[in-house]
């Protein structure tokens, strides 16, 4: 009974919205150059009178109250469903899930550790290199015998 009342009252929030998206199409801009005169704002007048901005804005808040009415309606329908347990997995839009970040500490250690390897290898190389030098150092430096 539940899914039969969402059905039609969903439905209904598409005509509203419909309705809403036309009302607003139809009014007249300020400077007379809106939407409203490329449907002929000249046969609003004539259906609705000369008091026809009245009428549309009239009917642009009726439809947008109706409009946020139905919504919230739709909203509380659908929770209570979830709520009642008849809300089905296949019934909900599928998000992934989003995988928990880790937290700062073991971020700060794995960034530390990455640090102390990176660090190690530079030591270890700048070591390399200061024996290299100095083993080329002694060998130039030692005399040449003729």
């Amino acid at each position: 009974m539940l899914e039969i009342i969402i059905s039609f009252l969903t439905f209904v929030l598409l005509l509203v919205s419909l309705f809403l998206v036309l009302v607003i199409l139809m009014q007249r801009a300020n400077s007379n150059a809106g939407m409203g005169s490329a449907f002929g704002g000249g046969v609003t007048e004539s259906a609705f009178g000369a008091e026809t901005t009245n009428v549309l804005v009239r009917a642009t808040k009726w439809g947008a109250f109706a409009f946020f009415i139905l919504a919230l309606i739709l909203f509380l329908l659908y929770m209570s469903k979830k709520a009642n347990g008849t809300l089905e997995d296949s019934d909900l839009p599928n998000i992934p899930v989003v995988q928990e970040e880790s937290s700062a500490e073991d971020t700060a250690a794995t960034a530390m550790d990455a640090f102390a390897t990176e660090t190690s290898g530079l030591v270890e190389q700048a070591a390399e290199d200061a024996s290299d030098a100095a083993a080329t150092a002694t060998e130039s430096e030692a005399p040449a015998n003729p």
